[in-house]
């Protein structure tokens, strides 16, 4: 992980421990700028834990507004997608609290469009949906681990060439899903899991787009993939994508919540650098 991160780092939390607890690894070496966390939801016990590590670790906590844009240097920014201040309508709370984000990685000419939507469940994801004009993206982190309360109209609406799904081997809650990895191939995305293929690094640009792999020793033999790097499956015919890429992503729409006005009006996917 730290070889991954840099080492001035911002991060963002929901505060489920199987998002929290590696907080004080992440903190551990590195000068972070300031730790983004949801506002949404009722206090728990682990967001104690997590405000406390950052009291300890000096760092600044900022809680997340739904259409802040925030920049980490001149090839990382990020845009608060959730959580919303108006209620989903789910008493479930915790999950559809989780900060979401829509990340932009690399050289305005050569960025990778990142869509990470923490453990957001279906109710706020068709909330999420409604409220914005889905993009295509080149990169998906799955909700919730990829879990069967998905919806999938924003899936498709986000159409994305990688799909990658953080959930552990032989996990109690039968993570992922057979019907969400089912709908995904049915948009033709690589998927690429940590149960099987253990780490998972996404390098490239939207032209070169590929992931590396390490597994972990827990996986079996049968589940583990090569640590190797794992190249996407060929690009979808046009007309597949057609419909998508003719539509204006949100983060080149000018608005009061902050958004470039400068910004491209259209997908970067499969477009070569320079």
């Amino acid at each position: 992980m730290g070889r991954c991160l840099m080492r001035h780092t911002e991060c963002g939390e929901q505060t489920h421990a199987d998002h929290a607890e590696g907080l004080p690894g992440v903190f551990r070496g590195r000068s972070v700028g300031a730790l983004q966390v949801t506002a949404a939801g009722p206090p728990s016990g682990e967001q104690a834990r997590v405000l406390g590590w950052a009291a300890a670790a000096r760092v600044p906590v900022v809680y997340a507004r739904q259409g802040e844009r925030r920049t980490a240097g001149p090839e990382l920014s990020w845009e608060v997608l959730w959580p919303s201040d108006r209620p989903t309508g789910d008493p479930a709370g915790t999950n559809n609290s989780s900060v979401s984000l829509l990340a932009t990685l690399g050289p305005p000419q050569a960025a990778l469009h990142l869509a990470l939507l923490g453990d957001l469940e279906a109710p706020a994801q068709s909330a999420l949906r409604t409220a914005w004009p889905a993009p295509t993206v080149d990169v998906l982190k799955v909700a919730h681990h990829g879990s069967a309360s998905q919806d999938q109209a924003l899936t498709a609406a986000l159409n994305p060439r990688l799909a990658l799904i953080s959930c552990g081997p032989d996990n109690p809650y039968g993570h992922p899903s057979a019907r969400t990895l089912a709908d995904l191939h049915a948009l033709g995305t690589t998927v690429l899991r940590t149960d099987t293929s253990g780490d998972i690094a996404v390098l490239g640009t939207p032209a070169t787009l590929h992931a590396a792999t390490h597994p972990h020793r827990r996986a079996t033999a049968a589940a583990r993939a090569p640590p190797l790097a794992t190249p996407l499956a060929a690009p979808l015919p046009r007309g597949r994508r057609a419909a998508s890429r003719g539509r204006r992503p949100w983060w080149g729409r000018p608005s009061g919540r902050g958004r470039p006005r400068g910004a491209s009006s259209g997908s970067s996917r499969g477009r070569r650098p320079g």
